[in-house]
């Protein structure tokens, strides 16, 4: 009975995927042969976070997707795939309604199957999408950098009620009004050095800004958003939400475009406005311009924006934000934490304080290039070496005071090279780094769009989200992580479409499928040498052939289970499929073959038992022994289970279907899995014809077979 319902699990859900979720849009299970219906009218609507799925006649069938939370069912009809992912029918019941909550904002599709066409194609239509979002109260920003400062911005321009809160201060009255030398970070850290704090304690190296504008009020100037492409892939965003981004941040500064040249060239500008527009120098770094005013995206903030400074946040989660110096702000329904305090500092108020591991750019500056600038009008970029940025700008040095043009080459791919920082530490650095640090911090918390791990109030909105670097500045990239992370809390956020390689996570290789074939050929390999050394006489002969039984089917066992092991959860082996089938189904096949390793090592030692006895007594040769029903039991078992682990294997050679498709080299796997499951089929044949054929060779069965 159990073999059964295992062989029948295994043609049902033959690799797990049986089911199917798409969280793209709607799902239409891959192998479900449909023909729309125009007639059926399917609604969707959401009020808030409740949401209820209707059509004009009853049905029974229907699938629920959702792009980023997960989905609960409110009612008795439904129930949940893939960790609510999906939601689908709880029974073949008919229903004129669904009614189902998400847990956050997201983008809800359905698919209705109200009945079947004479031929058995099921009659279907769609709906969606429709977006579940929230009431929304307040949103509330921690931190004032140009992450949340964009934030802020965007989420006043949808109407909402705003609140930013930072541990520093206002910008000076003079800040924007001055030279943008006086503006700078070691100008100002000599000047006024109560702007700045230690994130890491009191007794590191690292300094920061506390101001309204944060770091990019202070730092080089460099408007740098790098390409949409760029953008999108770093923080797994679709490349239209990405551009989106990048075009509504460009709104909130003011930058100047700046000369570049070679190959990988990106668009790259000067945060800074002339003060005399006869008398203006952009070719200058920014420590020592003195014909231009620093621009921000916290130069003249929008009315309606509250800034509560001098608020030192000490945690944030779904429920409060507690502070060192006022009383806490509770979290409650319908508000939505943007949590923009640094990629130092956020992962802090998250909890964590140490291995606040991320990523940073490094850079030297080997020397000068005389009269470089004579005819180019701002700082030059160039992009002619792979993953390096190379920065040419005058320079006031002295005394005597002089101008030079310097030369600065950063390294900007830094993806291979994690830092990892530790509260109460100096900053160490990595290895792998070349040069200086830029203090450029990023991808310190790994978040979901931008939502905070394990929170459904508080999303990343800097430089924190950056996780994959991609050009040699941040702030801009920060600010546009600040809008995106508002969307995202909407639920308006389009996502990256998962391809293999991400869900993957770096792996774009199915080898768990070499691993299941090549068990599976060892087994067929183990059924061969036992039925090999029944056909042979020579009783010597025999038993060598019988023994390649025994050490090659445990050997083909553990190797299955390896593969089993090379798949974690997350991967596209059970992504595409519903995990519940595939992991029961697998966990009982496991079983299954262990207890068939351990039926096969008590045959054999019965078999030498009576082998014993026999020696002993010749005449009871001719006999059956003891335990030759479990003989037959083991035979039969072990070629049931290698019936079912055929009907799985075949299943992957088919063309496009299971997650095999989802990686790179599928076809070569699916051509592996037609030959180890033809292989596999042929030898459980013809292994049956011998076992209960009387032991007769198979050529012998057939033969007689076809003379009747």
């Amino acid at each position: 009975m159990v073999t059964a319902l295992l062989a029948a699990a295994a043609v049902a859900y033959p690799n797990g995927y049986g089911q199917f979720c798409n969280t793209t849009g709607p799902t239409q299970p891959p192998h479900l042969p449909g023909q729309f219906d125009g007639t059926l009218n399917v609604t969707l609507a959401c009020s808030h976070l409740n949401c209820t799925l209707s059509a004009n006649r009853a049905f029974r069938g229907f699938v629920v997707s959702s792009a980023t939370a997960p989905l609960d069912p409110a009612d008795g009809t439904a129930r949940q795939t893939f960790s609510g992912s999906c939601l689908t029918h709880a029974g073949k019941a008919t229903k004129s309604s669904v009614t189902f909550l998400a847990r956050g904002p997201t983008m809800v599709w359905a698919i209705v199957v109200s009945g079947k066409t004479g031929n058995g194609q099921h009659v279907y239509n769609i709906a969606g999408p429709v977006l579940a979002r929230p009431q929304v109260r307040r949103v509330l920003v921690v931190g004032a950098g140009p992450g949340g400062l964009s934030a802020a911005r965007y989420a006043l321009a949808l109407g909402f009620n705003v609140t930013v809160y930072e541990r520093g201060d206002q910008a000076p009255e003079w800040f924007y009004e001055g030279p943008i030398n006086q503006t700078d970070y070691h100008a100002l850290k000599l000047s006024h050095p109560a702007m700045f704090y230690k994130p890491l304690g009191e007794d590191t190296d690292i300094n920061l800004v506390k101001m309204v504008g944060g770091n990019q009020a202070v730092n080089g100037a460099i408007y740098a958003p790098g390409t949409p492409q760029d953008l999108a892939d770093s923080v797994g965003v679709s490349v239209a939400a990405a551009a989106g981004a990048q075009a509504e941040v460009a709104t909130y500064v003011h930058h100047v475009n700046a000369t570049t040249e070679g190959a990988a060239a990106r668009p790259v500008g000067q945060m800074q406005k002339c003060i005399n527009e006869t008398a203006c120098d952009h070719s200058h770094i920014t420590a020592t311009g003195t014909t231009v005013q620093r621009r921000s995206i916290g130069y003249q903030l929008p009315h309606g924006i509250d800034v509560v400074v001098n608020a030192t946040a000490t945690s944030v989660n779904d429920t409060a934000i507690t502070f060192r110096d006022r009383q806490p702000e509770e979290v409650g329904d319908g508000d939505i934490v943007i949590l923009a305090a640094g990629a130092l500092t956020s992962p802090q108020l998250l909890g964590q304080r140490r291995n606040i591991c991320g990523h940073n750019h490094y850079y030297t500056a080997p020397g000068t290039v005389w009269n470089f600038l004579d005819s180019v009008p701002t700082q030059h970029f160039q992009y002619f070496t792979e993953g390096w940025e190379h920065n040419i700008a005058r320079m006031y040095v002295g005394p005597p005071l002089m101008v030079v043009h310097l030369n600065i080459s950063l390294q900007m791919d830094t993806t291979d090279i994690r830092e990892c920082h530790n509260v109460g530490k100096n900053y160490t650095t990595p290895a792998g780094a070349q040069g200086t640090q830029a203090w450029h911090y990023m991808g310190t918390i790994d978040h979901t769009l931008f939502s905070a791990p394990g929170l459904s109030r508080v999303f990343v909105g800097d430089a924190s989200a950056i996780l994959k670097p991609f050009n040699c500045h941040t702030s801009m990239p920060a600010a546009a992580a600040g809008v995106m992370a508002v969307q995202s809390a909407l639920g308006t956020l389009e996502a990256q479409e998962a391809t293999p390689t991400e869900l993957e996570g770096g792996r774009d290789r199915g080898w768990f499928m070499v691993f299941f074939s090549v068990g599976t050929i060892l087994l067929v390999a183990g059924i061969v040498c036992h039925w090999k050394g029944g056909l042979i006489k020579d009783d010597a002969e025999s038993k060598r052939w019988k023994k390649q039984h025994y050490w090659l089917m445990p050997l083909g066992i553990v190797i299955i289970v390896t593969g089993v092991l090379t798949i974690k959860r997350g991967r596209p082996s059970v992504l595409y499929g519903d995990f519940a089938y595939h992991k029961g189904l697998g966990i009982a096949l496991i079983v299954w073959m262990a207890l068939q390793s351990v039926a096969g090592s008590w045959v054999k030692v019965k078999n030498k038992a009576w082998e014993a006895e026999v020696e002993k007594d010749p005449s009871t040769k001719n006999k059956k022994p003891p335990h030759a029903i479990e003989k037959q039991m083991h035979r039969a078992s072990g070629f049931l289970l290698m019936l079912v682990l055929t009907v799985m294997i075949a299943h992957v050679a088919i063309a496009g279907a299971g997650p095999i498709s989802n990686y790179n080299g599928a076809t070569a796997y699916r051509v592996l899995a037609g030959i180890t499951a033809g292989l596999t089929l042929l030898t459980v044949c013809i292994g049956a014809l011998w076992v209960w054929g009387g032991g007769a060779h198979p050529r012998v069965i057939i033969g007689e077979s076809l003379l009747r």
